[in-house]
């Protein structure tokens, strides 16, 4: 097979497999048109109508208890991202501008925690923030949301290819360390600052397990837990509830959309 058949082949499977990623959301979609009757009888395509989508949606915007999920969500993800992000590049610029065998074993038992599953520490978690009386707080669970050993490996793994002379020629200039960080190193390094707020974003927002946990009052729940909480009642409004999952996709979509340029290019060294 020549190279020109293989690319076509290629890009025949690439666009196969994301014409079957999409038919969920295709399908959930085509669903917020339609009844709950018809949508638990999955009869999804009949009587699809913009009166009902509306219906749907009024019935969504009309419990208080979303605009408080939703409203939790957005300003828990913007706090976790901003402090995650700063964090992990400050930790990831120190490894290697500040390198030796100290900061390399400091390294390897820190990526050591990526191998530990969420859910075997949330009892202990939980334990620790009932005797601090941090429990249903959002700072809790911005806290736990961090997520930073990946994202120092990201950093840390891009800031081996960052320039060091521009930093020793910052500092010949009279720079310090914060200055540098802020007007050389930051502006280098756009794309991998994207990239690591994308990833804890989308971590950030999808979250479930930690909220459902921590969260004990209906005005601190954020997004995923109302999701879930509408979703497994045995008396939901199954128009109403698909509404809300579009909504919880949307802001996913559009932030990868815009950010997908600087995300291929901070992950290029992984």
């Amino acid at each position: 097979m020549n190279k020109k058949m293989q690319g076509i082949l290629n890009h025949i499977i690439i666009v196969f497999a994301c014409l079957c990623a999409t038919i969920p959301y295709l399908l959930i979609s085509v669903s917020t048109f339609n009844t709950s009757v018809n949508i638990k009888k999955g009869d999804i395509f009949t009587n699809a109508s913009f009166q009902n989508w509306f219906n749907n949606f009024s019935k969504l915007t009309n419990d208080s208890n979303f605009a408080n999920a939703l409203r939790n969500s957005i300003i828990v993800a913007i706090i976790t991202v901003f402090i995650g992000v700063l964090l992990a590049s400050l930790a990831g610029y120190a490894f290697i501008v500040y390198r030796n065998k100290f900061m390399d074993k400091l390294f390897i038992f820190l990526f050591f925690s990526i191998m530990v599953p969420s859910s075997a520490i949330i009892i202990p978690l939980f334990m620790m923030l009932k005797m601090f009386n941090m429990l249903d707080s959002l700072f809790s669970i911005v806290l736990v949301s961090l997520s930073l050993p990946f994202l120092i490996y990201l950093f840390r793994q891009n800031t081996k290819l960052f320039p060091i002379e521009l930093i020793k020629a910052a500092r010949i200039d009279g720079l310090n360390e914060i200055m540098i960080y802020f007007k050389i190193y930051l502006p280098n390094m756009k794309a991998v600052f994207v990239t690591a707020s994308l990833i804890l974003f989308i971590d950030t927002w999808n979250s479930l397990l930690y909220p459902l946990v921590i969260i004990q009052s209906q005005k601190n729940m954020l997004l995923p837990v109302y999701i879930n909480s509408i979703g497994s009642s045995a008396t939901s409004d199954y128009g109403a509830f698909m509404i809300a999952l579009m909504i919880s996709t949307f802001p996913i979509l559009l932030v990868f959309v815009i950010a997908q340029r600087y995300f291929r290019a901070g992950m290029k060294t992984m």
